[in-house]
């Protein structure tokens, strides 16, 4: 996610060199990093410029207007939050490839109501935002 008025803005996907040369906004998942993201990059052998580190999506979102700053955010949380006229959603650079999650528990546990429902609830509601 980027302003409307960002450079990148207006074309259709970003390479990885515009991408690296931008100044970004970081979820801090853990650790100041943003996980599978910064993972990526380090890969690569590209780290990323962070210049803002905030600790929800939600709080990224809404650091993107009027900067000249990006935000890399699931596509589906993006686009729910982008703001015609001031936010543009682009793709991230293909290096950067799909965000998986994954769930787990103890075993002893597969059977207790409370987290079977906790369990329903999370895959109810990641269907839900990735569809």
């Amino acid at each position: 996610m980027v302003s409307s008025h960002h450079p990148l803005a207006q074309g259709p996907a970003v390479s990885l060199r515009d991408y690296l040369e931008c100044a970004h906004i970081v979820v801090d998942v853990a650790d100041g990093r943003q996980g599978h993201v910064d993972r990526c990059l380090e890969l690569l052998g590209s780290p990323r410029r962070a210049s803002v580190t905030v600790p929800y999506h939600a709080a990224a979102a809404a650091a993107v207007p009027g900067t000249s700053l990006m935000a890399t955010l699931p596509r589906s949380f993006a686009i729910r939050h982008a703001s015609p006229g001031t936010t543009t959603v682009i793709p991230a650079p293909s290096e950067i490839g799909p965000i998986s999650c994954a769930m787990s528990w103890h075993p002893r546990l597969d059977d207790d109501a409370a987290q079977r429902w906790l369990r329903d609830t999370i895959t109810t509601t990641t269907r839900v935002m990735s569809g």
